[in-house]
């Protein structure tokens, strides 16, 4: 029998193999990626499930990091998915 507890927990928990970005004003915050390829304060290069995510900006500095998961902060111009 499926609580009320146990719906409440699967709609607030993701997948844990999902990537899961969240932006907002001039922060970057993304958990389970792959890896980190490449950081400059304009450009970053993450993968996901074999696929890429590039953050172009300014100032971009790392605020959080850890194991999957990171808070960029900075001017975010534009993201790329691919």
């Amino acid at each position: 029998m499926i609580t009320i507890k146990d719906t409440i927990k699967n709609i607030l928990l993701f997948d844990n193999d999902t990537i899961k970005i969240t932006l907002t004003p001039n922060k970057l915050h993304i958990i389970n990626y792959d890896e980190i390829k490449s950081f400059s304060d304009t450009k970053i290069i993450i993968t996901y499930d074999k696929e890429k995510l590039v953050i172009n900006g300014k100032g971009l500095i790392t605020k959080k990091l850890m194991d999957s998961e990171i808070l960029v902060e900075g001017v975010i111009i534009s993201i790329e998915l691919g």
